[in-house]
């Protein structure tokens, strides 16, 4: 037959080991599992354990067979059955599961893993590391029987447009920039490194002339998937001065990557956000610091340039 589809075959690369021994609904996000590979493939493993997430993709070993055509969603509450392929079910054509997992530690051919939603002996069929600029889709929306609405789906109009779904960093202010860094360091954190700042960008705060490395010096480091900015004032006014001053160090602002920034600042404008600070690089993109005047919270939006 000139339309049969091809039969393939996978060979299991490990197996999972946990608590979790039956098919029941279970709460899966802080169980603690071990995914225990082929000692034949322990140096596939090498350099995974420097990415806070992974992707596992796994066997429902104890699926149903012959998989229904259609279900109940166990996490939603429907009138009536969904087609499998729009459900989570593991009973499906091929009973392949995909979960992010948190990964804690990796110990020759075995992985430490928090929250995988996977019976103990299930067999891995593939782990590939969790990248945020990959693996997360900005436009993503689901059907009103997956959100427990009544009406639209949830494109932006139901809940807001979605400005604030890829956070990059937390900006901290504080007084002593090298007493802070040593005392992280201490905690664990760090190491950090200089935030260079780009000095063809056109800059202004409150609508005057800026240039930031006159005013502020910037440290960085990363934590998982999120950067730690350490903002210390130096001389003159700026949005950080303006927060020490007023209430002293500690969390200025929220940092949130957008694909758009012009249209995303004069959305937040419209809606009674305040333009702090603007900055446009010479290569594309830039920031805008805007005072949400919501519980003084402070947001930057970031389009990254390209040159």
């Amino acid at each position: 037959m000139e339309d049969e589809l091809p039969e393939i075959t996978f060979k299991a690369i490990g197996t999972v080991r946990n608590e979790i021994k039956t098919r029941e609904k279970r709460e899966t996000a802080d169980i603690v599992s071990e995914i225990v590979l082929d000692p034949a493939l322990t140096e596939s493993l090498d350099d995974l354990d420097g990415f806070s997430h992974i992707i596992v993709f796994f066997y429902f070993h104890q699926s149903r067979r012959p998989s229904p055509m259609k279900v109940h969603p166990r996490y939603r509450k429907l009138p009536g059955p969904v087609g499998v392929f729009a459900s989570r079910s593991p009973d499906r054509p091929n009973p392949l599961g995909k979960t992010t997992v948190a990964l804690l530690e990796r110990r020759a051919n075995v992985l430490k893993v928090k929250g995988l939603d996977a019976m103990d002996g299930t067999p891995v069929i593939d782990i590939k590391p969790y990248m945020p600029g990959l693996d997360a889709a900005d436009d993503a929306r689901m059907p009103a029987w997956m959100t427990n609405t009544e009406g639209a789906e949830m494109d932006g109009k139901a809940s807001g447009e979605k400005t604030f779904t890829r956070m990059m960093h937390v900006g901290v202010v504080v007084r002593d920039m090298a007493k802070t860094i040593e005392r992280l360091a201490e905690l664990g954190i760090g190491p950090f490194t200089p935030r260079v700042f780009d000095p063809d960008a056109r800059e202004t705060y409150r609508g005057q002339p800026f240039i930031p490395s006159q005013r502020v010096a910037a440290q960085i480091t990363q934590i998982g998937n999120i950067e730690l900015e350490l903002i210390q004032p130096i001389d003159g006014q700026s949005p950080h001065r303006e927060f020490l001053d007023a209430k002293g160090e500690g969390i200025q602002h929220l940092g949130f990557i957008v694909e758009d920034l012009e249209k995303e600042t004069a959305r937040l404008k419209a809606q009674g956000a305040e333009i702090l600070l603007a900055a446009r690089f010479k290569g594309g993109g830039g920031v805008t610091y805007l005072d949400l005047e919501a519980a003084g919270l402070i947001v930057e939006l970031v389009q990254p340039g390209h040159g």
